[in-house]
């Protein structure tokens, strides 16, 4: 009677028991043990930060857990027809392990993500919008504040205003003072032409001089009010509207959202935020485990058994 790849004869040197090339069998048994627990030990410590004292502790369990696995799938093979097949004890083994080195592999590349939610001092998302419409609420809302002035009223146009006024007033006492003087009615009581009316007459026209400058700096000033209280309205218009835009974006920013202090909430946090990397760094860690640990080894006991 022949089984997958063996006869119930055995004539090899090679032969331990009635299995042939048993001894290969076990060999692979050990050195994919090796080579998975490393796999498993490597993830475990790097990805969950554990000292690395314990890096040799857990390498030789999880060697001695899985070559002794894969010592009872190949002591096992004498007992079944067919190619070699992986029995459910040792499939779900293979399970557990990818999904432990699916976790460590996760965090070693997602940890300092939690660890940021987790410790990170500088303000949140939340925090920092929030406080980007409370400033700018403030400067907008000191705009719309702002009084406005007539143009009439602005300071430098009263100012330039009482200037003219008192200039104004002054040369036309200064004109009288020349009239009475050149009639001899004042000042130095001659009449006609003379040295007292000419200063008379030069202090009056140094004054009308001082009237025109003044006038035309009051049109200036004047201007000037003007095209401030036009700016001053259109910036309050603005102003009006920015801060109902600003109470509209505070609706949709909503209440502060709970800041994850816990570990697990902090994992979720991240999980939510990154759920496309975080699934595939979990999908791809667990089935290049399982390719390793399940298939490679399968497929390689299959090969010894038909003697390749």
């Amino acid at each position: 009677m022949h089984r997958f790849g063996r006869t119930d004869r055995a004539s090899s040197s090679d032969e331990i028991g009635n299995i042939p090339h048993q001894r290969d069998l076990r060999r692979s048994a050990h050195l994919f043990g090796v080579v998975t627990s490393v796999v498993v030990t490597a993830s475990v410590v790097f990805g969950n930060r554990i000292s690395p004292i314990w890096l040799v502790l857990v390498l030789i369990g999880c060697s001695a857990m899985i070559v002794l696995a894969n010592r009872l799938v190949v002591d096992g093979l004498d007992h079944t027809d067919g190619p070699p097949a992986m029995p459910m004890p040792r499939r779900l083994l293979s399970v557990v392990l990818g999904a432990v080195v699916a976790y460590s592999v996760l965090f070693w590349v997602f940890g300092s993500r939690v660890d940021a939610v987790r410790y990170d001092p500088a303000p949140d998302r939340w925090g920092v919008e929030q406080h980007r419409l409370d400033v700018e609420q403030a400067e907008q809302e000191e705009i719309s504040r702002t009084p406005e002035t007539a143009p009439e009223m602005d300071p430098e146009v009263l100012r330039l205003r009482k200037q003219l006024d008192d200039t104004a007033a002054a040369e036309r006492k200064a004109t009288e003072t020349a009239l009475c003087e050149f009639d001899g009615t004042c000042g130095t009581r001659h009449k006609g032409d003379g040295d007292a009316y000419r200063m008379r007459v030069a202090d009056r026209d140094e004054l009308t001089r001082k009237v025109a400058a003044i006038t035309a700096q009051l049109d200036q000033a004047k201007a000037a009010a003007r095209s401030r209280a036009d700016n001053l309205a259109q910036a309050k218009k603005s102003a009006r509207s920015r801060l109902a835009a600003i109470d509209r974006e505070r609706r949709e920013l909503g209440p502060r959202p709970a800041n994850p202090t816990t570990w697990w909430s902090a994992v979720i946090a991240v999980g939510s935020r990154y759920w496309g990397g975080v699934s595939a760094v979990s999908v791809g860690a667990l089935l290049g485990y399982l390719a390793v640990d399940w298939w490679a080894f399968l497929c390689h006991l299959r090969r010894i058994c038909k003697g390749e």
